[in-house]
Formats: C-alpha cells, structure tokens, sequence
C-alpha cells in the first residue's frame, strides 16, 4: 500500500512530476498537488491519473460561533460525510433495541477500540446505558430503507427485520457490509451525547468488491459511487 504526499507547486507540472515518480516517490501511490489558485490536482503515480478539483469560496460562510447558532453549526457540520451504522443491543430483560448512528469511529488496533455517541435524550438511551454489550451494523447502500426504520421509534424495531443472534443475544442485521460485537469498555461525557467506547470482542465484513457503503452528507443520502474518481 502506498502513500499520499502533498505538495505546493504552482508551474511546470508534468516535468516535475515525472522527475519526481521516477527518482525520488516510488513509495507513493499518489500526490496531491495544491495550486496557487487553490485548485486541488490529485496525480495518480500507478495508474497515471489526473484528477482535479477546485473549491468556491465565496461559497464560505462568514466566520461564526457555534453558542449563536446551533441549527447552522449542525449544518456546518453536514459538510462532513459519513458511513451509516444500527447499533443494537438488548436490555436487562432480553428486549432488542436499535438506533441508526452516523457517529461511529475507530478508536485504537491494540487494544481495539470504537466509539459511537448517542444523545441522551433517544427513548433507548438507558438501554444502552445499562448494556455491557452492544454490536456496531454497517449499512450497505441499499439499505437506505434501514437506516430510516431504526431511526425512527416504534414499538418493535425488529419486526420483519432480518437479523440473527450473537453469543451474547445481540442482533446482528443481516445483508450489511460487517459489524461489529463490543464489550463497553467505558462512557465519556459528550454534552447533550453520551460517548461509549467499545472493545471489539469480534467482527466480520463482506469482501465484494460491488458492495458500498451507505452515504450520508449534508443530511441526505448519497451514493458513494458517485463521489469516486
């Protein structure tokens, strides 16, 4: 696996970079080239692919605090886009709950850790409070219509879902590009969220080469074929 070098170069590209692909980044699979104009030109060493992007900033909103206004800060942070997961579990009395996160993250490899964060005022909250054990879904593209039951209350979330049991009698959705069983290694205070830190007890993903992921930017769906080059 290669790496990316980013570099600010402003005048004769193509000489410069066959010097340097040739001599000096062989460990490179790519470099992203950042102009004076500030367009951004990505240059694939391996395959030998231009691809260039540039940014409208008079686009840019003016500078803001997010104490003034807390719809706009969310949609600031729209811009970044996101996988979708479920993430379920079940309470004290074996009754499954689900809720549809865009907040997962890695965390750490040794030990394996992932986060997630829930607000605390979701009817579930308690649940996942009081569960030692949860499992992290990843959402597969088509499974839009998922995403969408799980984040929305109901009596019971699972009804015609289909699904099957981990050891622990966790759901674990079925036709998703993996998941993911945690131990709750601890909970840290997040304002109006509640952040869980998870030690992965186990795992498994689909290696098809045609699945991808469920997108989500700027409060909507997308596709993330449409936003590779």
């Amino acid at each position: 696996m290669g790496f990316t070098l980013i570099i600010k170069f402003t005048a004769f590209l193509t000489i410069f970079i066959n010097i340097l692909s040739s001599i000096f980044l062989k460990n490179y699979s790519s470099i992203i080239v950042l102009t004076s104009n500030d367009q951004t030109i990505t240059i694939d060493l391996k395959g030998g692919w231009f691809h260039m992007t540039s940014v409208d900033q008079s686009k840019d909103t003016p500078e803001a605090s997010p104490l003034f206004d807390g719809r706009d800060f969310r949609n600031a942070l729209g811009n970044f886009g996101t996988g979708v997961t479920v993430i379920t579990t079940i309470d004290q009395e074996s009754r499954p709950y689900g809720v549809t996160v865009s907040s997962f993250n890695s965390v750490s490899l040794d030990p394996p850790l992932i986060l997630w964060s829930q607000v605390r005022s979701a009817p579930s909250h308690q649940a996942f409070v009081e569960a030692p054990v949860f499992v992290v879904n990843i959402l597969a593209e088509s499974q839009k219509d998922l995403s969408n039951h799980f984040a929305k209350p109901s009596e019971d979330k699972f009804k015609g879902i289909a699904h099957h049991l981990s050891p622990q009698g966790i759901p674990i959705l079925e036709g998703t590009l993996g998941h993911f069983v945690c131990a709750k290694e601890r909970e840290v205070d997040g304002g109006d969220h509640l952040i869980f830190i998870g030690r992965v007890l186990s795992y498994s993903y689909n290696t098809s080469e045609h699945a991808a992921p469920l997108f989500f930017w700027k409060g909507k769906y997308h596709s993330a074929a449409d936003h590779v080059t």
